[in-house]
């Protein structure tokens, strides 16, 4: 009888067991664990059911990835030793990827891929890319994953002219070359996934929640 009852209660103790060292080993309000509460959150704030997000090892949970293997050393040696082809940056470009998770062992493709086309914007990186100064006010860019833009500097939008018309917002942007003429030359210009810019996500000062 004894026995009949331990073994009826054992999977209900295993699973105390786990919890038990779950939150051990994973403290909810240690530091860390505070911050990837806080990239989930703002992962969720940025990003619709469906879109993709590139994370290391699927961290963001409720995203798709868009590149199927994970980040790690063991990835990366296979890269180098041509095991792997180093295609990650033709995977977010299919996927039309708009939010990168700061990662480590990146190679070395998907690393300049995404430093040329996603800027940080707190925990995550999103879409977008930094324009040099000119004096007179005229820039031109290249657009690699089609999406909605914005023009922005750290005072707000930009207004002026791009590829010829007149625009005081975001825009869709499609694939390749680009021509911005602004109407009051700045020292900042940055072409930014609007959305980004819509929920308060901006390279200049701290993300407002």
């Amino acid at each position: 009888m004894l026995a009949e009852r331990f073994q009826r209660f054992l999977p209900a103790l295993v699973t105390v067991g786990e919890l038990a060292s779950l939150v051990s080993g994973h403290p909810p309000l240690k530091k860390t664990n505070q911050k990837n509460v806080q990239l989930i959150a703002d992962v969720l704030r940025l990003t619709h059911p469906g879109e993709t997000v590139l994370d290391a090892k699927g961290q963001t949970i409720f995203r798709p990835r868009p590149y199927f293997y994970i980040f790690e050393q063991f990835t990366r040696e296979r890269v180098e030793r041509g095991k792997l082809p180093d295609d990650s940056p033709q995977h977010l470009i299919a996927a039309r990827t708009p939010v990168v998770v700061s990662l480590h062992w990146l190679t070395s493709a998907t690393a300049d891929f995404i430093s040329q086309n996603y800027i940080s914007v707190g925990l995550l990186m999103v879409l977008g890319k930094r324009l040099p100064s000119t004096q007179d006010g005229k820039l031109q860019f290249e657009i690699v994953i089609p999406e909605k833009y914005a023009i922005v500097n750290e005072k707000g939008l930009l207004t002026g002219t791009l590829d010829g018309i007149a625009f005081d917002g975001s825009r869709d942007l499609g694939l390749g070359h680009h021509e911005l003429v602004l109407n009051s030359p700045t020292d900042s210009v940055v072409v930014l996934w609007a959305r980004a810019v819509e929920k308060g996500f901006l390279p200049f000062r701290p993300v407002q929640n």
